[in-house]
């Protein structure tokens, strides 16, 4: 057995020798040609990028190369926002048996044509829906089979196929790489469970990404949370994500979520419950209408519970900031706040001072009244 094994590789190293030559300079040509097409998307130059694939994808022979440039070219289109043609060319790799069975490159076209229905860039009937997510769960399985036979070990046969692939494939090496079937894996999870979220199915979807730990399922189970009424839950989920926000988006809905979830506890006077929150989006989020809202509410709390000097501190902060969404009601606020302590003067100047700065404001007849009062009050209560 062993002795039929080295021959088989002085032959298959003889027959490298011979034919290698050739196919290795074609494909670390085409190698430099994808490269420089990936360097010229992340400088976000997509149109020529997308020349450049073209002309790969049209003057190479190999399979190897052809499916990754057609996926790169795909995700080039889908970045230039020409969505038709990043959708018509994922799924020419798709339906083309020569491109899937070299590499995992069509698996991740399922996965940006999946990402793309869901994101609402094309539209999807609901019997194309329900086609995806079993091509989606078809392919979780195919995936399964193949990360178990990979970490199982091989047959000879196998093993002479993959030294075969490997030195026919040794010298291609790109700045993107394509996943391992473990990556892929959680992949494909990942998204089968944020299609089932985009439907409500939320049952099913939360059955997959619970049992996930990456970073984008964890972040569809905090959507999950605060859809389903478990905003707590999803709250300090997204507080734990916020260690991977590398773009902000997560900060960004994670700020929403927070705001939309204390403004309805406060509604139902639920202030110990509600004041905390606020005061998490002020510690993160500076001079946003969401801060700016947030120091008021907290005012307002301060106000009612009659703790003034944290009230004002928390009003100047309004006034001192560049965002004017609150400055009247803050103005109107600061001066209930000097009349309640029977600080009439004070209270007399900042109405006077709200009429002056916002003469024209819907406001402004309350302001009115209550510089009339001050002026009562100061007449007959000294």
């Amino acid at each position: 057995m062993k002795k039929g094994f080295l021959i088989l590789l002085i032959l298959i190293f003889i027959f490298v020798g011979i034919y290698g030559t050739s196919y290795f300079l074609k494909l670390k040509r085409a190698e430099q040609k994808l490269n420089d097409a990936l360097l010229l998307i992340s400088e976000g130059n997509h149109k020529s990028a997308i020349e450049k694939l073209k002309e790969i994808i049209a003057s190479s022979e190999y399979p190897i190369v052809k499916a990754a440039a057609t996926y790169i070219l795909g995700d080039a289109y889908e970045r230039n926002q020409e969505y038709t043609k990043s959708i018509e060319t994922h799924q020419s790799l798709i339906s083309d048996p020569r491109l899937t069975e070299k590499g995992k490159w069509h698996v991740q076209s399922v996965l940006s044509l999946s990402r793309m229905y869901r994101q609402g860039v094309s539209s999807i009937t609901p019997q194309k829906t329900e086609l995806l997510h079993t091509y989606l769960e078809s392919l979780i399985d195919t995936v399964k089979e193949e990360n178990v036979r990979e970490q199982s070990g091989q047959s000879l046969e196998e093993e002479l196929k993959d030294i075969v692939d490997y030195l026919l494939k040794q010298s291609f090496s790109l700045s993107i790489q394509d996943l391992s079937y473990e990556e892929l894996l959680v992949s494909l999870q990942t998204e089968l469970g944020l299609l089932l979220l985009q439907e409500k199915k939320y049952e099913r979807a939360e059955s997959i990404l619970s049992r996930l730990d990456a970073p984008l399922a964890r972040f569809g189970l905090a959507r999950l949370y605060l859809e389903t009424g478990q905003e707590r839950k999803g709250i300090s989920l997204l507080e734990d994500l916020l260690q991977y926000d590398n773009t902000g988006k997560i900060k960004s809905y994670y700020i929403t979520a927070v705001f939309y979830y204390a403004e309805n506890l406060y509604s139902k006077k639920d202030y110990s419950e509600a004041v905390p929150l606020f005061m998490k989006i002020i510690e993160r989020e500076k001079d946003t209408e969401y801060s700016e809202s947030s120091l008021y509410y907290v005012a307002m709390y301060h106000y009612r519970s009659k703790t003034y000097t944290d009230s004002i501190k928390y009003i100047d902060r309004i006034l001192s900031n560049a965002v004017l969404t609150k400055d009247e009601e803050a103005h109107l606020l600061k001066g209930y706040i000097y009349y309640d302590r029977r600080d009439f003067i004070q209270a007399l100047k900042v109405f006077h001072n709200f009429l002056s700065k916002y003469p024209y404001s819907e406001r402004a007849k309350t302001a009115y009244e209550w510089k009339a009062m001050c002026e009562r009050s100061l007449k007959y209560l000294g």
